[in-house]
């Protein structure tokens, strides 16, 4: 696969790439951060979990209305959200830098997108081995930030030739 995309690259352009490459994975970012906001947030941060915190802080859930469980568990998503809103923020000034070239965040994008492909395959593989099913969404962010890091690898290794 990876000299599959040599073609791609080579008719892309190293000038081209270097817009295109951070703008795909700011693109991806948003589409994840809006998979994980609206799909997984709300099955992970559920009834369970508020019940499994109330107890470990001494406080019998019987006792929480379950108006109030709904409350902390918005409040929950509505923290994670915001978390995630000033990691886009931080991502998209990298974005920028590495679009000028600048050193350390060309750096970060390809590290960044590597390690975003790796653990979307392992979540990938998570979701198969746990009878979830095929989960395209990660599909698609896994091979988006492959995409991007296999582009800067490329870049890398023409320029210096």
């Amino acid at each position: 696969m990876l000299k599959t995309l040599h073609p791609f690259y080579d008719k892309l352009g190293q000038k081209k790439f270097k817009y295109l490459g951070p703008a795909l994975s700011f693109i991806t970012d948003i589409g994840l951060i809006l998979y994980i906001n609206k799909y997984m947030l709300p099955k992970l941060i559920n009834h369970q979990l508020i019940s499994l915190i109330l107890v470990a802080q001494g406080i019998s859930p019987s006792e929480v209305s379950r108006g109030n469980i709904k409350m902390i568990q918005d409040m929950m998503i509505s923290s994670m959200s915001l978390a995630f809103v000033f990691i886009l923020i931080f991502n998209f000034i990298i974005y920028i830098l590495a679009m000028k070239e600048i050193k350390y965040p060309v750096k970060y994008v390809h590290g960044y997108c590597l390690s975003a492909a790796l653990l979307s395959v392992l979540e990938l593989a998570t979701y198969i081995f746990n009878g979830q099913g095929f989960n395209f969404v990660t599909f698609i962010t896994m091979i988006s930030y492959f995409i991007v890091w296999q582009g800067y690898s490329y870049f890398k290794k023409s320029s210096a030739q």
